[in-house]
């Protein structure tokens, strides 16, 4: 889940201060300009009124007598630059958004107003994190950091939900065991997503699994190649995903598709639905589950896998627990039922080999060492009826856009 943070509230604060005092300055009079004084003496002391009861910690009546001055919308620059600041102390985000726009297109604007406008946009983009609103916080990360490439708040932000438009990759090699064969299986994955816009992605991803020193009976498990292209949408509140699989395995191959919906930000819930096609038959999998945001670095899940297929139905309950932080994420995700070939949409990936599992869980950890580029590593541990226990450790790399 991605974490919601905050903007500093010390560097609002300065900002207010410094924005406030150059709306003051901007609204004294200056000699040889004998016409309009008096309107610009009195502006001063609205805003120097205004300034004095910040200071006193009245936000709300320090905004109010500059509104009941010059109205809501403000047509000169020093008080609508007042009002925007103003509205980004008291966390307003949208009326910040707005009122820094505002100042910016009124005659005799300053650098001042822009300046504010990104902070401004950077909060409104967490703002709508914690909405749900994915696409929204994209476009607001993005129009900040074009102003202020130096936004760091703006850059976390648009990293966390994925980075910029372009092409990342993860590739990671992994080695199983399995303690009812004296065998070591390699698996490689890879997985290619692809930022269009704001709201629209693809994604394309393969896992080959080999299997050298397998003996011909164990054709369940002697090798799959698996092969994912899908596309996701942000709308509103929510994010849509459709997937195709081509699943080979010895020289057969079968297809399936999965959906998934995600709605919400930091309490919400996803559902996926996958049609799997498998050498035993037709699988179909429902995984619904909830999630909330504990902290803006921890975040947990629940929900249920069930699974129909030509074997039997089965349920398996669900839990997940997530911890970010700017450099490194940890996440474990573990099953408490029986599980049989079962998709997971996020990597994504399904298991067939494993046959059936009753239980297991999943720890995957990231740390990035440079500006575009993590380390990942990740352990399953799984009980399996027909193959015991399975361990499997990889390690890999990921590169994300600029």
């Amino acid at each position: 889940m991605t974490p919601c943070r905050t903007i500093d509230p010390r560097l609002i604060r300065w900002l207010s201060v410094t924005l406030g005092l150059w709306a003051l300055s901007c609204a004294l009079p200056r000699d040889g300009h004998a016409q309009g004084v008096a309107p610009k003496a009195a502006t001063a002391e609205i805003l120097a009124r205004s300034l004095a009861l910040e200071a006193q910690g009245d936000l709300r009546q320090a905004r109010q007598v500059v509104v009941d001055a010059f109205g809501a919308q403000p047509t000169d620059y020093a008080p609508s630059l007042r009002l925007a600041e103003l509205s980004l102390q008291m966390r307003r985000s949208d009326e910040a958004v707005r009122m820094y726009r505002r100042a910016r297109e009124l005659p005799d604007n300053q650098p001042e107003a822009t300046l504010g406008l990104g902070l401004a946009l950077t909060m409104h983009g967490y703002d709508e994190i914690a909405r749900g609103a994915r696409g929204r916080a994209r476009s607001d990360f993005l129009e900040s950091l074009i102003i202020d490439d130096s936004n760091l708040e703006a850059a976390r932000g648009l990293r966390a939900l994925g980075g910029r438009r372009g092409t990342g990759i993860d590739v990671m090699a992994s080695s199983i065991s399995i303690s009812s064969y004296s065998a070591r299986l390699q698996l490689y994955s890879i997985h290619v997503p692809v930022r269009i816009d704001e709201k629209l992605a693809l994604r394309f991803a393969a896992q080959q699994l080999n299997a050298p020193d397998f003996a011909a009976g164990s054709a369940n498990v002697t090798g799959t190649t698996q092969l994912f292209a899908g596309v996701a949408r942000d709308v509103g509140i929510s994010t849509l995903e459709a997937l195709g699989i081509l699943s080979t395995a010895s020289g057969v191959s079968t297809l399936g598709a999965s959906s998934s919906v995600r709605i919400g930000g930091r309490f919400g819930g996803s559902a996926s639905v996958a049609v799997l096609g498998l050498s035993a038959g037709t699988s179909v999998q429902v995984a619904p589950s909830l999630f909330a945001q504990l902290h803006p670095a921890v975040s947990v899940s629940v929900g249920t896998r069930y699974t129909d297929d030509a074997l039997g139905s089965m349920v398996s309950p669900l839990v997940g627990v997530a911890i970010r932080s700017e450099k490194a994420t940890f996440d474990v995700n573990a099953h408490f039922g029986r599980e049989r070939a079962a998709f997971l949409q996020a990597r994504p990936t399904m298991q067939p080999y494993l046959g059936t599992s009753n239980r297991g869980v999943t720890s995957a950890f990231s740390i990035r060492v440079r500006k575009q580029l993590a380390v990942l590593a990740e352990v399953q541990l799984e009980n399996s009826d027909i193959l015991g226990t399975f361990t499997n450790i990889g390690i890999g790399v990921r590169v994300t856009p600029r």
